[in-house]
Order: structure tokens, then C-alpha cells, then sequence
């Protein structure tokens, strides 16, 4: 999938918006694609749930958040590198404004995103 995956849409933040993106995650999805997204951190991390189903959201979630993180920074989904902080909250070192966080309950994923204020 590597190859296919462009970000050609990019989205654009100003300096008041805050984008929310909320996402059903189907529990029958073929995750192959998505998981060939991941970093080797998180397949290590998707690796360890217990239960198919959550391991099967974690890929799509966390692929999900590579592909809208991407189309925010003109990046390809693979390339993002994030840095986690002491609570383990993701965030992209080398675009430290992006400001983004991920939650999930059951088959639903919601995404915000917005800008730090300078």
C-alpha cells in the first residue's frame, strides 16, 4: 500500500479552527493495508491485545491518525515520526504547532486537531 498511499488532500488548519473527526471502526475490516502503515513500535504495541477486535481498532485507529496527520503536514502516512510524552500522548517533534490527540470507545474513534498558539 506503501506506494498507492499519497496524501493528495491536504487539510489546513488556522490559527482558531479545531478540526473533530469522528470514525466508526469496523471490526470486520481487513486491517493488511493499515497495518503495513504502522511504525515497528506500534505493530509491536498491536501485537499484545488480547482480544482480535481490539487489536484489529488499535491498527485502524492508529492508521487513521497517520493518514489525517499526514494530510495536515503534505506528508506520506509511513513517514510520520511521533514522539510520545511522559502520559504517552503522541505528538510530531519536528512540527511541534500540529497539536492532536485520539480517543476511542468501543467501534468509535474521534480525532481533534488544532494549532498551538504562538
Amino acid at each position: 500500500m506503501r506506494e498507492n498511499t499519497s496524501s493528495s488532500i491536504k487539510f489546513h488548519l488556522m490559527d482558531e479552527d479545531v478540526h473533530i473527526w469522528s470514525i466508526t471502526l469496523p471490526s470486520d475490516q481487513t486491517i493488511g493495508q493499515y497495518y503495513s502503515l504502522l511504525s515497528s513500535d506500534e505493530k509491536e504495541r498491536s501485537g499484545r491485545f488480547h482480544f482480535e477486535k481490539d487489536h484489529r481498532h488499535y491498527v485502524l485507529g492508529r492508521a487513521i491518525l497517520r493518514v489525517l496527520v499526514a494530510s495536515y503536514l503534505g506528508m506520506q502516512p509511513f513517514d510520520i515520526q511521533f514522539g510520545y510524552s511522559q502520559l504517552g500522548k503522541p505528538f510530531i517533534p519536528t512540527y511541534p504547532a500540529l497539536q492532536f490527540n485520539l480517543s476511542h470507545c468501543k467501534d468509535r474513534a474521534v480525532y481533534i486537531f488544532n494549532l498551538e498558539r504562538q
